[in-house]
């Protein structure tokens, strides 16, 4: 499953250049809401053809899929692209890749999961490395600061909505779920953006390279990338597809200097390696047992071999 792991990680790491390409030209939350729109259009009859049930039965069922549009999709977009204004799309990327992080240790409170000394030094280690990436100056409040501060705050409600989303007990298949959730999503931004005042751009106001950036982010990244999502999660399960997120900024990085010509800092490394060993910290049992099933099966295929 190695290609279709490289391919999601190149759709969705590319996606943050082409969100900060896109919301140069155009309002953020219109962009999201459209993002999300696009990605219903393909999920929902995807959704349609591969599952039995599509039609929520339980306050559970609805539950699920509320948490998901509310925080997932919508909270978490609004930030991340409003944010997205003030830094570029590699710093955006290691921020968002704390999320794993955050999500264990918001279970932790929230749903009671076990959780000790550890699990608060990874936490701490996240947020050291979005630090080392931000850089703040304590005498100024920067726009880069700024940025980083909104798009942490997307991948905090990102997080507190796959918490959400597993204090329920919904009876809906996860594709089904996602489906609601994107229409429900998309719904939120765009409403947002009306509430915001935000208003489309003449069409000759907008440069070809945005226009090519956003079907990037919304066909390939959005609706492609979340069928391949789909894929993942059914054949090598949450643990390992969560590792995309550590995937994510080393494309990014390296699309931003190839397409852009913006240097990889040296703050925005180091800040990305502790952050990734802080999710190493926090995630150890869970990477331990994914670990062992890989070498498990392996033995296994070697000795029918």
């Amino acid at each position: 499953m190695l290609v279709p792991f490289a391919v999601l990680a190149l759709a969705w790491g590319g996606s943050f250049v082409g969100i900060e390409i896109a919301v140069a030209h155009a309002p953020p939350l219109l962009l999201a809401g459209l993002r999300y729109a696009v990605a219903a259009a393909v999920v929902v009859p995807y959704a349609l053809a591969t599952e039995s049930r599509l039609v929520p039965r339980s306050w559970d069922d609805l539950g699920a899929a509320g948490a998901a549009a509310a925080f997932t999709i919508a909270g978490y977009q609004a930030f991340l692209f409003v944010g997205s204004q003030y830094v570029p799309g590699s710093v955006a990327a290691v921020v968002v890749s704390t999320s794993p992080v955050v999500t264990a240790l918001l279970a932790g409170v929230l749903l009671h999961e076990s959780s000790d000394a550890a699990d608060g030094v990874g936490f701490v280690l996240g947020l050291a490395g979005v630090v080392l990436v931000a850089r703040p100056d304590p005498g100024a409040l920067g726009g880069t600061a700024v940025g980083v501060g909104l798009v942490f705050l997307g991948a905090v409600s990102f997080a507190l909505g796959a918490v959400g989303t597993r204090s329920f007990d919904p009876t809906l298949p996860t594709t089904a779920i996602q489906a609601w959730a994107t229409v429900g999503g998309a719904a939120a931004l765009l409403v947002g953006s009306v509430l915001r005042g935000e208003s489309p751009p003449a069409p000759s106001t907008v440069p070809l390279e945005a226009l090519v950036a956003f079907a990037y982010v919304a066909l390939v990244a959005g609706a492609g990338g979340y069928l391949l999502y789909f894929r993942l999660l059914a054949t090598v399960g949450a643990t390992e597809t969560t590792l995309i997120s550590y995937a994510e900024p080393v494309v990014a990085a390296a699309v931003a200097f190839l397409v852009l010509g913006q240097p990889i800092t040296a703050p925005t490394l180091v800040g990305f390696g502790v952050v990734a060993v802080g999710f190493g910290v926090v995630e150890r049992d869970r990477l331990r047992r994914a670990v062992d099933r890989r070498l498990a099966a392996r033995i296994v295929g070697r000795a029918d071999h």
